[in-house]
């Protein structure tokens, strides 16, 4: 896959020596594939120092989209992903200013690569799901503990995507313009 969307072929692969790189089905295909494999040493994480920061600056930014906005464990993985897809799209000094997805692909990155809407979480179904008209509000959060056990009923049309609760604060449409309205604003988008 990164040989067809870089044009470029992977010559050498350096990893930790986690078991994952290095059971006989990896060692097989770098083989067949002319990859040289370098390894760090056991318990040497300062060796692969560059990827080691990189990785605790993700860590990093997950726990703090989860804290602020209050968002339940169970999303790491989506915040995890968010991370990675801000990271990626951000410039950076180590490319001349330039985003680590244009220096990869040749061009300039956009929301998505392969769909034009955000993700968000439903609360409904407990699934991800893919919404072209979200309104953000940066200020408030969704209340997980407080409308847990009520029942919220989601909306979608063309040109709207909202939630419905007893409690009149607790709704959010396209033409809401009051700001207690707009209680979904931890949506997690990549």
């Amino acid at each position: 896959m990164t040989q067809l969307q870089s044009g470029y072929k992977v010559k050498c692969l350096r990893s930790d020596r986690g078991g994952e790189f290095l059971c006989s089905k990896y060692v097989q295909f770098y083989e067949d594939h002319g990859i040289q494999r370098q390894l760090t040493m056991a318990y040497t994480p300062q060796q692969n120092g560059v990827a080691e920061r990189k990785n605790r600056t993700v860590v990093e930014m997950a726990k703090y989209m989860l804290h602020e906005k209050e968002i339940p464990y169970f999303l790491w993985a989506e915040a995890v992903h968010t991370a990675v897809y801000i990271l990626n799209r951000g410039p950076t000094k180590a490319l001349n200013n330039i985003t680590p997805f244009e220096a990869y692909s040749g061009r300039k990155p956009g929301y998505a690569t392969c769909e034009k809407g955000y993700r968000v979480y439903d609360l409904i179904s407990k699934k991800l799901t893919l919404s072209r008209n979200i309104i953000f509000d940066k200020e408030s959060s969704w209340n997980w503990s407080e409308h847990s056990n009520k029942a919220v009923a989601l909306f979608r049309n063309e040109h709207s995507f909202g939630v419905e609760n007893d409690d009149e604060n607790a709704t959010l449409s396209s033409n809401s313009t009051r700001k207690e309205s707009n209680v979904i604003s931890n949506l997690i988008t990549s």
